[in-house]
């Protein structure tokens, strides 16, 4: 009953530790965020285990705090267009975070769709005929964006979650792949 009762406080969760929310802060993901700052919103839905550390990869370090977002309304706030891919295909949370190495800002999108189907179409649905695989493949699968003119983009599938990043310098292919590979690595 506690439990029903935190998740109805909404995002503030007054007086509800994380042990009623059934979620640890460290996310049991090989201490995949022990760098990143989390707050309880982003606890709350889960992938938030799955963000790299602090010079995880290279020099980038998470910047502010990371939000949540766990119905159609916060996707739609939260990302401002596009969501509808998502929300179509079965999504249940996701987390965005923002990483900096010097003047480069990445951008970090990790969904729960929950289950490996919802991820599957969330997936075809995100990448077009624009984008090439990634060889080796991140994850199940992993493609990029390669005809932007200024920024890089990547999308990787792992079972139920999808991840994408995306930095502010086309010449950063390489961090961005890092970046997919990290969070790959610290999923089911």
């Amino acid at each position: 009953m506690r439990v029903l009762s935190c998740l109805l406080l909404t995002w503030a969760l007054v007086g509800c530790s994380d042990d009623d929310l059934g979620t640890k802060l460290d996310g049991g993901g090989g201490g995949a965020d022990k760098g990143a700052t989390v707050d309880q919103s982003t606890a709350k839905c889960g992938t938030s285990a799955f963000l790299p550390a602090d010079s995880a990869v290279g020099a980038y370090k998470v910047k502010g705090t990371p939000k949540a977002a766990a119905t159609n309304k916060q996707l739609d706030d939260l990302i401002n267009g596009g969501s509808e891919k998502y929300k179509t295909n079965k999504f249940s949370c996701m987390v965005e975070a923002f990483y900096t190495s010097g003047a480069m800002t990445a951008q970090v999108w990790i969904f729960d769709q929950t289950d490996k189907t919802g991820a599957e179409g969330a997936y075809k649905a995100t990448t077009s005929s624009d984008y090439t695989d990634i060889t080796p493949t991140i994850g199940d699968a992993s493609r990029e964006n390669l005809k932007l003119l200024a920024d890089y983009l990547g999308f990787m599938r792992k079972g139920k979650y999808l991840a994408r990043v995306s930095i502010d310098d086309l010449t950063a292919k390489a961090d961005g792949q890092a970046l997919l590979k990290a969070i790959a690595g610290a999923m089911p």
